[in-house]
């Protein structure tokens, strides 16, 4: 009798264990990349608040936030993006760029903005242009997933003063295609710019706090239909 007590207290430990370790939320590493929207430049040429840190402070309120990593530029280009990438370059003392990407449960990307509005500031905006910066995102879309199979979430860009809605709405087609190509969760904020309480500025394309927690909204639904919720 008492070997099946101690039998059946151990099976329950055991089990019990199991269940633990099967059902416990594993922290997540966050890992920014992109150039100054992701940053959360501001038309007043200061960094803010950007979506990437709404996802930071509700996973670090709910304890199931690991890292942190944000690798963000502003005037980044895809292509000077895809280089530090490819020379894997260091993120900081103790990790690089894609060690970064290959620890990252929850990775966004957003690069565009600041290229093409800046080109298109300077010169017009032709069909060689985009396919260059579209040939350079995709490598990086394609690096990315040869590193990192989990959420990777690629943000649209959306019109601006230099760029308009036709031209964007195309650019965005093939973003969105390349997304389904590498498995990616394509965010699509081309709406943004009908609420002008998201911008400071009519002529500057940063959005402002509220513009960024839009954005981030935008990534917490997709969040939440892919099961990885963090609530």
């Amino acid at each position: 009798m008492k070997y099946k007590i101690l039998t059946i207290i151990l099976l329950g430990t055991v089990l019990t264990s199991i269940i633990y370790v099967t059902t416990r939320e594993e922290k997540k590493n966050i890992l920014a990349i992109g150039d100054g929207l992701s940053s959360g430049m501001t038309a007043l040429n200061v960094n803010g608040y950007n979506y990437n840190d709404y996802l930071f402070d509700d996973l670090k309120k709910e304890q199931k936030l690991k890292n942190y990593y944000h690798f963000h530029e502003v005037d980044e280009t895809a292509s000077s993006l895809l280089n530090k990438i490819n020379n894997n370059i260091p993120l900081n003392s103790k990790i690089t760029i894609k060690q970064a990407i290959k620890e990252a449960s929850i990775l966004t990307l957003h690069i565009g903005m600041d290229e093409l509005n800046n080109y298109a500031r300077k010169h017009y905006l032709d069909t060689t242009k985009i396919n260059a910066y579209l040939n350079k995102c995709e490598e990086i879309m394609k690096t990315i997933s040869q590193l990192n199979n989990k959420k990777v979430f690629l943000i649209s860009l959306y019109s601006t003063h230099l760029i308009n809605r036709n031209k964007i709405e195309k650019i965005n087609q093939e973003l969105k295609r390349l997304s389904e190509k590498y498995n990616f969760t394509y965010i699509d904020i081309i709406e943004i710019t009908h609420n002008s309480d998201f911008f400071t500025l009519k002529k500057n394309y940063y959005p402002n706090y509220k513009g960024q927690e839009y954005i981030y909204k935008a990534i917490q639904k997709e969040l939440e239909v892919k099961t990885l919720k963090i609530y």
